[in-house]
């Protein structure tokens, strides 16, 4: 199974089993900090995935938020493959964006 929001070549065959949902993961005690005013907060890294660099856009646009323009772009760390993020956030690194 693979995710489909990237092109595919004409000659493979697809077949829709689910609509994904995404949101913002992190250890267990750093939860209570997820969410500042209108999204992750202003001073958390939120890891990227080289592989799915508009995850956070992504969540964002489908749950309608926006950063906190007053607060400056969060810290960001870019990271190779997408199970790197969720280390990351396991780990306490910060926010991760996971289906």
């Amino acid at each position: 199974m693979r995710r489909d929001d990237f092109p595919f070549p004409d000659e493979v065959s697809r077949t829709h089993l689910f609509a994904e949902r995404i949101g913002p993961v992190c250890r267990p005690d750093l939860a209570s900090r997820l969410v500042d005013g209108d999204g992750p907060a202003a001073h958390a890294v939120l890891p990227y995935t080289a592989t799915r660099p508009g995850a956070w856009d992504d969540w964002r646009r489908i749950t309608g938020t926006t950063p906190d323009p007053t607060a400056g772009p969060p810290p960001q760390q870019t990271l190779e493959h997408f199970y790197l993020t969720l280390q990351a956030a396991a780990a306490g690194v910060g926010f991760a964006i996971a289906p």
